[in-house]
């Protein structure tokens, strides 16, 4: 499901897009948690029967560092629940030379129903690129835009991350419940702005479990819940909810804060509130365990 609301993914030029999380009063995101998942969203050619379903959205990705997780889907965009341990990549520049000749994306699904394959490139330059699965039957690709940074309003890596006074167990702040996770996550005793006060790194997720009906980004909160033993005396955590109530009608004040146009998000950030690493929209236990440990 794409459409223009302001928690939709923006269409991407190319490939299929999943909409991580919508805002149809069914629940957020387009795709059941169990049997077959289907993503829906634009569409480019079908090779040889396989597509490539992007897990993000375009014009939030800022030169430097990119992640972009992918999927696998077949010609009616239904999720594939298998798929190899790797696959190779070829990147084209906005002028159609060839600007990585070859990059190598693991599979993920530790903790997921799904997995996904997660590019990550550096480039430097704005523009639109085209990623090829050039290891893939058919070579499916998809598109991409690299934006100024200065043109991105949502927190990037290397800004400070902003401090909110997230809804508590004290103090909910007209969200109503502050979390829809069952039972609720241990997240929620403290503000972002206590967590960034702290002197400790910081791990701030944005999503809600409960209105996220998508097979890959239900289970992240739970994700984060699973490493709280490991990380949590060393790691401020801290969970937000995307919506008000459960109406979801109308969204939390966080995104507004944030200028969020989907989520889940997980932002990580230094003892100085710096933002150090950003997770978009999905991720397994093995990357998140990963993210933690460089953090601390």
């Amino acid at each position: 499901m794409v459409d223009l609301s302001r928690r939709s993914f923006l269409a991407a030029s190319a490939g299929l897009t999943l909409a991580a999380c919508g805002s149809s009063k069914s629940g957020s995101g387009s795709a059941s948690t169990g049997g077959s998942s289907s993503a829906s969203g634009s569409t480019g050619s079908t090779k040889g029967g396989t597509q490539l379903v992007q897990f993000f959205g375009d014009g939030y990705i800022a030169p430097g560092r990119q992640r972009l997780p992918v999927g696998l889907g077949d010609a009616k965009g239904v999720l594939a629940t298998g798929g190899p341990d790797t696959i190779t990549f070829q990147v084209l520049g906005p002028k159609l030379d060839v600007v990585v000749p070859s990059v190598v994306a693991a599979r993920h699904a530790q903790d997921l129903p799904r997995p996904y394959w997660p590019v990550v490139l550096t480039l430097t330059d704005p523009g639109v690129y085209t990623v090829v699965g050039s290891s893939l039957k058919g070579k499916p690709e998809f598109q991409f835009s690299v934006t100024a940074a200065d043109k991105i309003v949502i927190p990037k890596v290397g800004d400070k991350l902003p401090p909110f006074d997230t809804p508590t167990i004290d103090n909910a702040r007209t969200v109503n419940p502050i979390c829809t996770r069952n039972p609720a996550c241990p997240f929620h005793s403290i503000t972002l702005t206590q967590a960034l006060a702290s002197a400790k790194p910081v791990a701030f997720l944005i999503a809600t479990p409960a209105h996220c009906k998508t097979a890959v980004c239900g289970p992240v909160l739970d994700l984060l819940v699973g490493q709280q033993s490991a990380f949590g005396a060393k790691v401020a955590m801290v969970h937000a909810e995307v919506y008000t109530d459960d109406s979801i009608n109308a969204t939390a004040p966080v995104l507004d804060a944030y200028n969020m146009s989907w989520e889940p998000c997980l932002f990580l950030a230094d003892a100085s509130g710096t933002i150090v690493n950003r997770l978009d929209n999905v991720w397994d236990t093995n990357e998140l365990q990963a993210a933690l440990t460089k953090l601390v």
